[in-house]
């Protein structure tokens, strides 16, 4: 069962990113869609790849990347 906390969350994440491919569409300047939005043209181009081979659900795990194990089963300091 996924919580509604969970779905605003990937809804939120999906209407930034997708906010941002409209937008560079709208303008048709990657470049100044990028600048407006604070998203790196790199970022732009995975998001656009995303959607294309994945459709808006592969969106949700466009950006995330595995934790790293190392850090994750440190300690933290006392």
């Amino acid at each position: 069962m996924i919580s509604w906390t969970a779905c605003a969350v990937n809804q939120n994440i999906i209407k930034h990113k997708v906010g941002l491919l409209n937008l560079a569409t709208e303008l048709g300047n990657v470049s100044r869609a990028c600048k407006v939005t604070g998203f790196s043209r790199d970022t732009f181009y995975r998001y656009q790849t995303a959607l294309e081979t994945g459709g808006v659900d592969a969106l949700i795990d466009a950006n995330r990347k595995s934790p790293i194990l190392e850090i994750v089963l440190k300690k933290p300091p006392k």
